[in-house]
C-alpha cells in the first residue's frame, strides 16, 4: 500500500512538472523574441552654436537647404542661418498655413498643407493646388510629390506611397506599405494610419526613405528596389486598438495604444551616411540623459555607430533633426536650435 501511494506520489510529481513545461516553454520563448542591442557610442556631440526663440516654440519641421535652416511651426515658417547667428520668419509661404513640408530650389517651391490636406508649387509662372483630400506627408524629389496615403475599402486598409506629377496629373502607386510589412503587422487590423505613420527623408538624389515613428524600421526605395530595414532597436510595431469613448450622450472611437513611446523621432543623411534621431533616452552615470542618434552606412544600410547628444532634463527633449555639410541640427521643445559638428 506505501509503495502504491509512493507511485501515485511520483507519477502525479512528473505529471505536474510536465504540465508546467507545457505552460512556461511558450512564454520563455517569447522572452528571448525580444532583441538585445547595445550602441556603440562614438562620441559625445559638443554644441558648436546655438540660437533660442520662443516664437519657434512648437516647431514641427526641420530642414536644411543649402546654408539655411527652415523651421515649420504653427506661428508660420522660420528661416535661420547655417551658423544661427539670426532667425526670421519667411515670406515667400502663405501666412496663415499649416506648411507641413517645404522644399526651395532654384525658381521653384514646393510644399504641404497638412490642414488642407493639399500639395502645392510654385515654378516660375506656373502655380497649382495640385493635389487636395489626400496626402498623409509629403516630399518633393525630381519634379515629383511622394506622399503617403490610406486607402480604405471594405475589407481592410491599405497604406500606400504614391507618386503624383504635378505637371501630368500622373499618379503612380510606388510602394503598398501593407505588403512591405504584413509579416511585421499580423492580427493587426485597426489604427493602420496610427501604426504605420512615419515621415520621408533624402538619402541621396535616387534614394529616398521612409522612417516610422513607432516600429524599429526604416523603408529605401532606390531606382527599382524596395528594402525594409530595421533598426538598432528592432521595435515591433506597436499595436493600435479602437476604444470607445463616452462624450455625454455621444460615443466616439478613438485609436489608443497601451504604449505611447516613439521609437525613432527622425531621419537625415548627409549623401554617405544616414542619420537617426532615436526616442530610446540614453541615462549615463551621474543622471546624465542623452538623445541617441544612430549611423547608417548608406551603401548597405548596416548599423555603424551611434552619436549622443546631452539633454538638459527629460522635458526638455530633442525631437526633430537635420543635416547641412559636416554639421547636424538638432531642434529641443524649449524652442532651443543647436549645431554640432559631425566629422572631424
Amino acid at each position: 500500500m506505501i509503495l502504491k501511494n509512493r507511485f501515485i506520489f511520483l507519477f502525479f510529481l512528473i505529471f505536474t512538472f510536465l504540465l508546467l513545461y507545457i505552460i512556461i516553454k511558450p512564454s520563455q520563448k517569447q522572452k528571448t523574441a525580444v532583441p538585445t542591442f547595445s550602441r556603440k557610442i562614438e562620441r559625445t556631440l559638443k554644441p558648436d552654436s546655438l540660437i533660442k526663440s520662443d516664437t519657434v516654440k512648437g516647431t514641427y519641421r526641420l530642414y536644411a537647404f543649402g546654408d539655411s535652416i527652415f523651421l515649420m511651426s504653427d506661428k508660420g515658417a522660420f528661416i535661420a542661418d547655417a551658423r544661427l547667428t539670426t532667425i526670421r520668419q519667411l515670406e515667400i509661404l502663405p501666412k496663415g498655413s499649416s506648411i507641413y513640408y517645404f522644399e526651395k530650389f532654384a525658381d521653384t517651391i514646393a510644399y504641404f498643407d497638412i490642414d488642407k490636406k493639399t500639395l502645392y508649387l510654385k515654378a516660375n509662372n506656373f502655380f497649382a493646388k495640385t493635389l487636395s483630400g489626400l496626402p498623409g506627408n509629403a516630399l518633393f524629389q525630381n519634379g515629383k510629390f511622394l506622399y503617403s496615403e490610406i486607402l480604405k475599402d471594405s475589407v481592410s486598409d491599405q497604406a500606400v506611397i504614391e507618386e503624383w506629377d504635378p505637371f501630368s496629373h500622373k499618379k503612380e502607386t510606388k510602394i503598398n506599405v501593407n505588403e512591405l510589412v504584413k509579416n511585421k503587422i499580423n492580427g493587426y487590423t485597426e489604427c493602420l494610419s496610427s501604426t504605420l505613420e512615419g515621415n520621408f527623408f533624402k538619402a541621396d538624389n535616387k534614394t529616398w526613405g521612409y522612417l516610422f515613428y513607432v516600429g524599429g524600421f526604416f523603408l529605401i526605395k532606390r531606382n527599382d528596389q524596395v528594402l525594409l530595414i530595421p533598426t538598432i532597436d528592432k521595435t515591433p510595431f506597436r499595436k493600435y486598438e479602437l476604444r470607445e469613448v463616452k462624450m455625454g450622450n455621444l460615443t466616439a472611437y478613438v485609436c489608443k495604444s497601451d504604449n505611447e513611446s516613439m521609437i525613432n523621432y527622425a531621419a537625415a543623411s548627409d549623401g554617405k551616411d544616414l542619420y537617426i534621431l532615436s526616442g530610446k533616452i540614453l541615462l549615463r552615470p551621474g543622471e546624465q540623459l542623452y538623445a541617441p542618434i544612430d549611423v547608417y552606412d548608406l551603401k548597405n544600410f548596416e548599423y555603424k555607430y551611434t552619436f549622443q547628444a546631452p539633454m538638459p532634463n527629460k522635458n526638455n527633449y530633442t525631437y526633430l533633426m537635420t543635416i547641412a555639410n559636416d554639421y547636424l541640427y538638432l531642434f529641443f521643445k524649449d524652442g532651443q536650435l543647436i549645431r554640432y559638428k559631425i566629422k572631424q
